[in-house]
């Protein structure tokens, strides 16, 4: 026997009953409930590292570094600490509540403060909880995950670099050997 739950559907729970029989006697009818513990728990799919350049122009957090497997409807992340270097913007507002259908059409980013750092690579990062939008437990019961964010001089284009770095010239002439 086999129950397949489909886990779009918005019912959380489903079940079957049977009969038991040698053929003369009857045991039954047995009632069993299936719920679903998926319901309850969103499990992340992706939740990779955002790497950016200093300076003030936002970054967008898409759905190759942040998703979950449910509908994107029905997921709300919540931020339980926020970035200590940037800020978290939805559509160009801080935020600490964002859904996955906003991260998956680019709606959420995260802009660093400062233009210059003090530092190669500032390590931040926002801690969030995801829940589901017709989830009646406490939220504070949803478990709680860590999204990395590295604000490095590594990640500078090519067309930035004169930003930290003099660029000259060379000049190269014929030497005497």
């Amino acid at each position: 026997m086999c129950y397949d739950w489909d886990c779009y559907s918005a019912i959380a729970a489903g079940g079957f009953s049977f009969l038991l029989s040698d053929g003369l006697h009857q045991i039954g009818p047995e009632w069993f409930t299936v719920e679903s513990s998926h319901r309850r728990k969103a499990e992340l799919r992706a939740n990779g590292r955002l790497v950016l350049p200093p300076g003030r122009n936002p970054a967008v957090i898409g759905a190759d570094l942040l998703k979950v497997q449910l509908k994107p409807q029905q997921l709300v992340y919540l931020v339980t600490k926020v970035p200590r270097y940037g800020q978290l913007l939805l559509s160009g507002v801080p935020t600490k509540r964002f859904t996955q259908e906003d991260i998956n059409e680019r709606r959420l980013s995260f802009k660093p403060d400062s233009d210059f750092l003090d530092e190669w690579t500032k390590r931040d990062l926002f801690l969030f909880r995801v829940v589901t939008t017709d989830d009646t437990m406490d939220d504070r019961a949803a478990d709680e995950y860590r999204f990395k964010i590295s604000i490095t001089y590594a990640a500078l284009p090519s067309h930035r670099l004169h930003e930290i770095f003099q660029i000259r010239s060379v000049i190269v002439s014929r030497g005497k050997y």
